[in-house]
């Protein structure tokens, strides 16, 4: 009688074993797609002669307008003579000093907000945009007793997406993604695409869209993860939420998300 329930006993423990085994999910590490910390690289050279001087205005498109602490941020979108200025060139001025900052490269969808409480011009630049793709450089500004303004701090669209990597990871099984933020599942999403021949071994991607909100007291680095399938070059964002962290950037450059 003694064996027989020793027996039972573990033929249960091998059971429950086997079952702990078999549902055991593997987390698998995000990818990211930039690989280099210099993703915009320098302004045209019609940009940098154009911005040693002064620059009329109607070249330009405003980008914040805080007249109430004396601020302005003009977007550069051409050189004259019909010469672009591909993106490049942000200029702010406070109470009439303007400083020239031609290597930003404030793409198509800049932002710009003065927190007057810390003294910090925070500005969004676009670093890369394409079909699909919009990749955002955070800048933290302070300005001189005399107006000039300085970039005292910046965040690299490369160095936040190995942030992010850092946090996150995720699972697949059949037709779902499991999403996991320190090794917690967070989002759960259903594939709909049917004719791309499946998930590939490295099925997540961040990095193509990673933008900022700045409205709020400490900006918020939002990013929507692609998924890659066996067939095809381009990742797909169908089915994919988009997701967010509050974003802590001291003077040093050192960041930290929440």
């Amino acid at each position: 009688m003694r064996q027989w329930m020793y027996a039972a006993i573990l033929m249960i423990c091998s059971m429950t074993i086997t079952s702990c085994s078999e549902n055991k999910v593997t987390e698998k590490a995000v990818c990211g797609t930039i690989d280099s910390t210099d993703v915009a690289g320098e302004a045209p050279e019609a940009v940098k002669v154009l911005m040693q001087g002064d620059v009329d205005s109607t070249l330009c498109e405003t980008t914040l307008n805080d007249a109430e602490n004396g601020i302005r941020v003009l977007s550069l979108m051409t050189c004259g003579n019909d010469v672009s200025a591909e993106g490049y060139g942000i200029i702010v001025c406070r109470n009439g000093v303007k400083t020239m900052f031609p290597n930003i490269r404030h793409g198509r969808m800049p932002q710009a907000r003065y927190d007057a409480e810390d003294g910090v011009l925070w500005l969004v630049g676009g670093d890369a945009e394409g079909t699909g793709v919009q990749t955002d450089r955070l800048y933290k500004m302070i300005f001189y007793d005399k107006g000039y303004a300085t970039i005292v701090a910046s965040i690299a669209p490369y160095d936040m997406q190995q942030e992010l990597i850092k946090h996150l990871a995720y699972s697949t099984s059949g037709e779902q993604i499991v999403l996991y933020t320190n090794h917690v599942a967070t989002d759960t999403m259903t594939n709909t695409v049917s004719d791309m021949g499946g998930f590939d071994d490295d099925a997540l991607w961040i990095g193509e869209q990673l933008t900022y909100d700045i409205d709020g007291k400490s900006p918020v680095v939002k990013f929507t993860p692609g998924v890659k399938f066996v067939t095809g070059l381009v990742l797909t964002y169908d089915d994919m939420p988009t997701l967010s962290a509050r974003v802590n950037l001291d003077d040093n450059g050192t960041f930290t998300i929440e």
